[in-house]
């Protein structure tokens, strides 16, 4: 999700930027995709039975998940449309507000909340989905991966109506998948900063292995890489000093004898060697 092909240098950092004056719409396009699989796309790679379940009323959060790979349910034209059997309308919503008790326990923080804001009116919506997800919620023999996505309006009320919509789901989800594993993510959107810099200029910086206190009378700090690299050099020189000398110490003229002459013991010296002339005679060991 936090990845992207265009451009590569910040990946998708929002609902939308500008690359050389040109708009760019994060998962509107396939340059626009995040450059890495999703975690939906890793999960059904590695098993093809896996039923994918992405649900948000923003379609580009719920491309976000998906990348258009799957199926995804959103909001269109204030119906919460699904592939899964769990579409409804703007009406169905506010019908449920007076028939579920889900939502009576909610009456005075949906007051407090502004219905006819657009905004307001898509995290109802999500709230609804997901109470009615984990409503028809049921456990199956394939592994079922849920993705839901949602924006909550800076409210207290709203805050409070996430909160209880989102334990209500955990304790279905428990309830249905004893075994299964959940994760709850907040966060918010960043901003992104216009930079008109093309180049990135970074200052020269040659590696020290001291430092000294400026202004204080006080020992040299030395850098610990310094005292590895004195460490290992000791270590390898006692190492072939102490090899050397072993080597020597056990040497055995039987064996090692070709090391220094080609002459083989036992054999007769030629008198010619080492210009001696005849003065050697027949010498042999």
């Amino acid at each position: 999700m936090t990845t992207s092909r265009n451009p590569v240098e910040h990946g998708v950092v929002g609902k939308s930027w500008e690359v050389n004056q040109s708009p760019i719409e994060a998962y509107s396009e396939p340059k626009s995709f995040s450059s890495r699989n999703t975690f939906v796309e890793v999960v059904h790679n590695q098993n093809k039975r896996t039923k994918i379940v992405t649900a948000s009323s923003n379609p580009q959060l719920a491309r976000a998940f998906n990348q258009e790979k799957h199926a995804f349910d959103t909001v269109i034209d204030h119906e919460f449309q699904s592939s899964n059997g769990l579409q409804f309308t703007k009406e169905d919503l506010l019908a449920a507000f007076e028939t579920e008790e889900f939502w009576k326990q909610f009456a005075s923080q949906i007051a407090a909340l502004d219905a006819s804001d657009s905004f307001m009116e898509s995290f109802l919506m999500e709230m609804e989905y997901i109470r009615r997800l984990a409503s028809n919620m049921q456990a199956s023999e394939e592994p079922v991966l849920f993705n839901i996505a949602t924006n909550t309006p800076s409210n207290s009320a709203a805050q409070e109506i996430l909160l209880g919509t989102i334990s209500h789901m955990q304790k279905q989800f428990k309830a249905q998948y004893p075994e299964g594993s959940s994760q709850i993510v907040f966060f918010k959107e960043p901003t992104v900063i216009s930079n008109s810099e093309t180049k990135l200029s970074v200052p020269y910086q040659a590696v020290e292995f001291s430092e000294a206190n400026d202004g204080l009378n006080g020992p040299v700090l030395q850098d610990p890489r310094s005292y590895q690299i004195a460490t290992w050099l000791t270590f390898f020189a006692v190492f072939f000093v102490y090899y050397f000398i072993y080597d020597f110490m056990t040497m055995d003229y039987d064996t090692d004898a070709t090391l220094f002459t080609k002459w083989k013991r036992g054999t007769k010296i030629d008198a010619r060697m080492g210009g001696m002339g005849d003065m050697m005679g027949d010498v042999r060991f």
